[in-house]
């Protein structure tokens, strides 16, 4: 079985930020933690990892793929602001 660095969302690291207390109950990101915790199968990303003997933990790719999905959301919300700043309103004159 894989191994992987101990993550968990109530602990706090170099800062006094808990990311449990982070995500607001009908948010985008409390969503994104929901699914990837509980709907997505995993089992495609555990199979590969061979590291339960020796090597250094992996980090887990729940965790990863949240990483993913957010910073691809911040980017697509950011493409749709920058395409709308293009877009001449109606009472521009060419």
């Amino acid at each position: 079985m894989a191994r992987y660095q101990a993550y968990s969302q109530d602990q706090s690291k170099s800062i006094s930020v808990f990311f449990e207390d982070q995500l607001l109950p009908g948010t985008f990101e409390s969503a994104l933690n929901h699914i990837v915790d509980n709907e997505l199968d995993l089992d495609i990303f555990l199979s590969r990892y061979k590291n339960d003997k020796c090597a250094r933990p992996a980090i887990d790719p729940a965790l990863l793929l949240k990483i993913i999905f957010f910073a691809y959301s911040q980017a697509s919300q950011q493409a749709v602001k920058s395409q709308l700043a293009v877009v001449p309103t109606s009472s521009s004159k060419p």
